[in-house]
């Protein structure tokens, strides 16, 4: 099968083995979606080298404990979900990497206990958001009491939805004191 070359979005769905061979020639693709994949290893180097990519989704996209976003790539990258990541325990953003990213969601990783240290080097960051990650993780980044707000202190808009112990859905700015009271 020869690439679909001037594919614009490209949305994979269900369990592979790996990326396609022809991924890396979708010089025109903005998005892409890898929904349930659960690739042992996200081919980072590859789909950071596509040139017009705008928007990545993973959705129980990897099965792998880390992922790296090196300098260099994503040249283009402004929305980035990384969502039931289910083994994820560590998130690597170097200091020049995702520098156009300017929404960056990351929900139900639950073993992600930390935010990753160059994430306040994003200057293009302006939405943050959380979602049903653990206690721990969303402690971290309280105001006055949490030892990584540093890192997420200077984005405009942090959002954290969490369930209360009603079985709701509440959505909370970061600095909302009925946020450490959802936490206790």
């Amino acid at each position: 099968m020869s690439s679909p070359l001037l594919l614009y979005c490209l949305q994979l769905q269900g369990r592979l083995e790996k990326l396609p061979h022809w991924i890396s020639d979708l010089k025109c693709l903005v998005r892409i979606r890898l929904l349930w994949s659960q690739l042992s290893e996200i081919p980072l180097n590859i789909l950071g080298e596509l040139p017009e990519l705008l928007e990545l989704f993973l959705y129980k996209g990897c099965n792998g404990t880390q992922l790296h976003f090196e300098s260099g790539y994503f040249p283009a990258l402004k929305i980035l979900i990384l969502e039931k990541l289910d083994r994820l325990n560590r998130l690597a953003i170097d200091e020049n990497a995702l520098h156009l990213v300017e929404h960056l969601f990351i929900g139900s990783c639950q073993q992600l206990k930390m935010l990753p240290s160059d994430i306040c080097h994003m200057k293009c960051l302006s939405l943050f958001e959380v979602s049903l990650m653990s206690k721990e993780f969303v402690r971290r980044m309280l105001p006055g009491v949490g030892e990584d707000h540093w890192k997420v202190q200077n984005i405009a808009n942090v959002h954290v939805y969490i369930i209360n112990t009603e079985q709701q859905y509440l959505a909370n700015k970061l600095g909302d004191s009925t946020l450490l009271d959802s936490l206790n």
